[in-house]
């Protein structure tokens, strides 16, 4: 069994001493690789730039030879040595779901960022001691433990994707959804104001979810929760587990902050099967020491997020004015980012390992979170309509489920349009063209699905000068930025992103630029670009340039369109 032995000496410096023991040793060398990324988040992260010092001792505390051969792997002079111990230590400043941190109050782990495998052994069974613990410390962890301190996992690829947090301050809430136990950790200045239906919720859309996919792929499940002092909303799948970060932590309590909580919530846990067992071929299994491409980004991220939502709706926990007002701010994240013009689905997919959680250049890409759930949803009324309801997207990740990711075996492009097609009982290539591998405009497709269900698309066009652009204002430096432009239009001529807009019409911008903007046709903006300062004169457009989509319930739906909208969104 692999060992790694994790301590620190002082959390003020946020490093954390690992020693990782190699024993069985049969070779001259050996090499080990610590992750260049990690599940959940498709981007190149680079984790070895946080290990400071790094040194290899034989188990009696002989120096060894050894060599760093790239960016995060390393070859180790072996010969006469059975077993050996890997000493390093490791920066622990990244507060995120995705990220490692020490401070005085916790030790929270994401093992892929600072955890090496060994080369050829990665399947072995591997075991983590936590040295020198607070006693008065609890451990949050989807790994099994043999006692308090120790966690065991069956090889690295589960270690890897089971978070930890030690910490005296942890809550912990636990709740019961088909004789499986959930488990909600929370760290952080959070204080439940209603427990009783924080769990009821939580239950809700646990049981939904167990509920359509018949069974859950694991023992248990944990949420560990992050709850800071400022604004945050992030969430990353594993395993058995997620970890989500949240904030702020004294607002947590309100309606909206409660909201989202939930939502973020109910996607993560529908990750446990769609991705971390549902999984595309391309990442089964995962390969930790480059780009893991794959073109079906909009399954893993874009399914998962419809679902997260509708299960809210579906499970009560959510009411239909709430999953509607969810439906249009997704469409508001997709139509008014014009890079869909420019990129497909599986362009954006691909390119998540170039620039996807960046804002990247103007216009480029496209969101498999956001056009993704839009295309989930079409693929979910379009199966229903060709079914006059007896089936839907429901069905299609039912299969995949038992064809694929309770088989660990990976799915394709091909085999996901096999599935959907059967399901729909007709071809969908049609669906594919256009919006998967295509730029078609999704208010085409929407409209007439859309309408079957009692729904109706609206479209509001903007004409206005002052509708051409929108801006970003920071409350801490007062800094008011020009942030998205419509391309083609007279303002796209005059104004560039990244503008310091500090006065308008002669007034000066301090948080006020929405009351000063609202019913102008045209206005004169006062700017700093590259610290120049300009006069720029918007003037209406002659032309209908910008587009607000949103659906609302037909006034006049007829019993059948209101049996289909009920079936859909009650199941």
């Amino acid at each position: 069994m692999l060992t790694y032995s994790i301590s620190f000496q002082s959390s003020t410096a946020h490093l954390i001493d690992f020693i990782f023991h190699i024993d069985n040793i049969t070779t001259d060398t050996i090499e080990i690789q610590l992750p260049a990324w990690r599940p959940g988040r498709y981007e190149l992260q680079n984790f070895a730039k946080n290990i400071q010092k790094f040194n290899v001792k034989s188990k009696n505390g002989k120096h060894l030879t050894f060599k760093k051969i790239t960016k995060d792997r390393w070859k180790i002079d072996t010969k006469g040595f059975s077993e050996i111990k890997v000493e390093y230590n490791y920066y622990a400043v990244q507060m995120d779901a995705g990220g490692t941190y020490l401070d005085d109050e916790q030790l929270y782990i994401n093992f892929c960022t600072c955890l090496p495998y060994l080369e050829g052994r990665i399947n072995e069974p591997c075991k983590v001691q936590l040295l020198d613990l607070p006693k008065d410390y609890k451990i949050a962890c989807g790994l099994k433990s043999d006692n308090k301190n120790t966690l065991q996992a069956v090889d690295y690829h589960e270690l890897v994707d089971s978070p930890m947090i030690a910490s005296n301050t942890l809550q912990h809430y636990q709740y019961e959804v088909a004789q499986t136990p959930f488990n909600i950790w929370v760290q952080g200045e959070w204080y439940i104001a209603d427990l009783t239906t924080l769990l009821s919720d939580f239950q809700g859309f646990t049981k939904n979810q167990l509920d359509m996919m018949k069974e859950f792929p694991f023992e248990e499940y944990h949420f560990l929760v992050h709850a800071l002092p400022q604004k945050y909303h992030h969430g990353v799948e594993h395993r058995n587990s997620t970890v989500i970060v949240v904030g702020s932590s004294e607002l947590m309590n309100s309606e909206e902050s409660y909201k989202n909580f939930l939502g973020v919530c109910s996607h993560e846990l529908f990750n446990a099967w769609n991705i971390c067992k549902i999984r595309p071929a391309q990442m089964l299994p995962y390969d930790y020491t480059k780009e893991n491409y794959f073109d079906t980004g909009f399954v893993a991220e874009g399914i998962t997020t419809y679902y997260g939502d509708i299960f809210l709706m579906r499970s009560g926990v959510w009411k239909y004015q709430q999953y509607l007002k969810e439906l249009n701010d997704s469409f508001k994240k997709h139509f008014n980012n014009f890079g869909c013009n420019n990129h497909s689905l599986v362009d954006s997919s691909l390119d998540l390992w170039l620039d996807g959680y960046s804002v990247g250049i103007p216009d480029r890409k496209v969101s498999i979170y956001a056009k993704g759930s839009i295309v989930a949803l079409i693929l979910d009324l379009e199966i229903r309509k060709s079914t006059k309801n007896k089936k839907s997207l429901d069905d299609v990740m039912r299969v995949l489920w038992t064809d694929f990711g309770k088989k660990g075996i990976g799915y394709t492009m091909e085999s996901f349009k096999k599935v959907a097609e059967k399901v729909a009982g007709k071809s969908l290539q049609k669906y594919f063209d256009e919006c998967i591998f295509g730029k078609y405009p999704l208010e085409k497709v929407l409209d007439d699905l859309l309408e079957y269900f009692g729904f109706v698309l609206i479209t509001n066009h903007h004409n206005k000068g002052t509708e051409m652009f929108d801006f970003e204002c920071n409350t801490d430096t007062g800094k008011c930025m020009v942030s998205m432009i419509v391309p083609n239009t007279k303002t796209a001529r005059l104004l560039s992103l990244k503008d310091e807009i500090i006065a308008l019409d002669g007034r000066k911008i301090e948080n006020n630029i929405n009351e000063l903007l609202h019913g102008k046709l045209s206005c004169e903006l006062t700017i700093f670009r590259n610290k120049q300062l300009k006069n720029i004169s918007i003037d209406a457009e002659d032309a209908h340039f910008h587009r607000e989509y949103y659906i609302q319930l037909k006034s006049d739906a007829t019993k059948i369109q209101q049996e289909y909208l009920e079936k859909w969104l009650n199941n």
